[in-house]
This record gives structure tokens, sequence and C-alpha cells, in this order.
């Protein structure tokens, strides 16, 4: 699995230097991430995506400010981020790129990570949301407690000291730092790209089939993991 995994991220190594731009050498402040079709659609799409979900934040926000003052936990994050993630799936544009899993995150440890499929039009944004993400993870972490003193206490995760309202609206306030550079990406698109480019089709198969392959590893993965679990 290992070295299909490793064979996987290769072919996405070698796919993203075809989204690149034949000029990405050169690129500047004002020049756009792409000329292609498809990453415009790409754009447009998480744009739609992420307004929807501010709205799903709006309707959890006024939610949780009428109920007693209530702390953030795992469980409860998982619970609401899933009613926002439900509201993201609803938005499907024909012909947009799915992605197998997360575009990106920030781990209890405060490392932050990019996913190998989030193509160059998206990792700017990405990057910034996480790097937000980081900053307080960063300045919330105590540099005197050790992870596992941490582990022992009840909890590994900075965020457990917020409140629900406080993570909800921080969320959104990121969601909209997203947007924000996805719309000036897509207007340097407007007032660079003479036309846009259709992916070729031979890319646009050879990235599907390795999403495909990707998605199927991690199911398999996660099947050996849960017969682990029940061996235990």
């Amino acid at each position: 699995m290992t070295i299909l995994r490793l064979i996987l991220f290769g072919l996405f190594g070698l796919l993203a230097l075809t989204w690149l731009p034949s000029d990405s050498r050169a690129q500047g402040p004002q020049d756009p991430c792409s000329c292609k079709a498809q990453d415009k659609l790409d754009l447009e799409e998480r744009i739609k995506k992420l307004v929807e979900a501010d709205k799903e934040y709006d309707n959890l926000i006024k939610h949780w400010q009428q109920q007693p003052k209530t702390m953030l936990k795992e469980s409860l994050r998982t619970a609401e981020q899933g009613k926002v993630n439900t509201a993201m799936a609803k938005i499907k544009t024909p012909g947009a790129t799915r992605y197998s899993g997360t575009l990106g995150g920030t781990d209890v440890n405060c490392e932050s990570w990019i996913s190998d499929e989030a193509p160059l039009c998206l990792r700017r944004a990405l990057k910034d949301h996480e790097a937000k993400h980081k900053t307080r993870c960063d300045a919330h972490k105590d540099p005197e407690n050790e992870l596992f003193v941490e582990l022992l206490s009840g909890s590994a995760d900075w965020r457990d000291k917020q409140t629900i309202v406080d993570y909800l609206k921080e969320e959104k306030a990121d969601h909209q730092g997203e947007i924000a550079i996805y719309q000036s990406e897509l207007k340097k698109m407007q007032n660079n790209c003479k036309q846009f480019t259709e992916l070729d089709r031979s890319e646009k198969m050879l990235l599907e089939q390795a999403l495909a392959q990707r998605e199927r590893l991690d199911q398999a993965e996660k099947r050996v993991s849960d017969y682990g679990q029940s061996l235990s």
C-alpha cells in the first residue's frame, strides 16, 4: 500500500506540472495562476461552496448564541463542521474537479498541511487559511506542556479552550479570507487570459484515474485499521 501511495504522489506531482501556466516561471503578483478553463471552473465552484458554508456558519452562530455558554469539544466540533460540509457538498458544478478528501488542515501540534490534490489556483488561499490556524494554535499552545501531559489532562487540542461560538466565527472569517483570494485570482484571469484552454483529454483521464485509485487506497486502509481494532 505504501508503494502504491508513493506512486500516486509522484503521479500527482507530474500532473501538477501540466496545470502550471506555460509562463509560470516568470509569474508576477498580477499574473493569473492559470488560463485553463478547468481551473477557472474549479475556482468558481470553490467560491460557491464557501459562500454556502458561510450561510451555514451564520445559522449555527445564531443558534449557539441563544444557548448557555458552551465550550468546544472535539465531538461537538466534528458534528457542527459536519453540517457545514454537508452544506458545501450540495454545490455540484458539472465538470468541476472532485477531490478524494480534505484539501488542508492543521493538527494539534500546530503543524499545517495542504493536500497534494490541491491545484495551483487553490493553494495560495488554502495556505493562507491554514497559516491563520497555525498562528492561533501557536499563540495558545503552552510551551511548558508536553503533548503527553495534555493527553493525560483530557485534551490535546488548543481549540478545546474556545467556546463553540468563537470557533464558528473564526472559521467563517477564515472562509471569507479564502473567498477574497479566489475572487482576486478570477479577476487576474479575466484581465490577463485572452482565451481559456481546455484540459487535455489524456490529462483529465489520468487525473480521474489517480483520484479514484487514491480513494480506493484510503478505503482499504480504513478497512485494515477497523479490522485491527476489532482484534485488539
